[in-house]
């Protein structure tokens, strides 16, 4: 049996672990809290036009506690690209882990990316505005995770026989269809009402035909 010192040591250790538990919650929390704020403001008032005062402002912080975290605007975006990146990777390769067959895993990869802009509407914005080059080595990791995960993808239908490309590398193959499928998602998602008035084609329809795209460029039809 440990003595009564030995308890109370035990004790304490758990009271700080606990401590620093509540303390890491909450930093997580403001943080999010944070971002959260910051999406709404970049879609509602654009990147450019967004200050910290007004992101602080939504989140219900101080602006000494949102620079205190991220530094600065930039790096309030950055947070949230990366998050995106993370999450979105994350999704494709669930996707992909549920097919078999090479073109399987390319077609749900890209409903994917489709039901990543549905869920997290404010980090696809985030990953579509111009970058200026100042996080590159930030997102480097998670952006060539996203890649590989479709290269993986083009790699096992060539070996299985259900894709083939014409690209000169995976990289651009990769490049390719997550570039395909960000245009039909952009498009349906901004010009739905031209679409439907000139081509008598709503968003859904058109995204539906992002498989088909996809068919076009990697299936083997050998």
């Amino acid at each position: 049996m440990g003595t009564a010192t030995d308890k109370a040591s035990k004790n304490r250790a758990s009271k700080g672990k606990n401590a620093r538990s509540r303390s890491d919650e909450e930093k997580d929390r403001r943080q999010q809290q944070i971002l959260d704020a910051a999406i709404i403001e970049f879609d509602s008032n654009g990147y450019e036009k967004t200050s910290m005062g007004a992101i602080a402002k939504r989140a219900g912080l101080s602006r000494t506690l949102v620079n205190f975290y991220f530094g600065d605007k930039e790096g309030v975006h950055a947070e949230i690209e990366r998050k995106a990146l993370a999450n979105m990777t994350d999704m494709f390769v669930a996707a992909s882990k549920r097919q078999k067959l090479g073109i399987d895993k390319l077609l749900a990869i890209g409903r994917a990316y489709v039901r990543f802009q549905k869920k997290y509407p404010g980090y696809f914005e985030a990953l579509a505005r111009k970058d200026d080059g100042q996080n590159q080595k930030e997102l480097e990791i998670p952006s060539v995770d996203s890649t590989q995960v479709i290269a993986e993808a083009i790699r096992a239908g060539v070996e299985d026989g259900s894709v083939k490309h014409s690209f000169n590398n995976l990289t651009q193959a990769s490049l390719a269809l997550w570039a395909t499928a960000h245009g039909f998602i952009v498009i349906a998602e901004n010009k739905g009402t031209v679409l439907k008035a000139h081509w008598g084609v709503n968003a859904s329809t058109l995204l539906k035909n992002l498989d088909t795209a996809i068919t076009s460029m990697f299936a083997n039809s050998d």
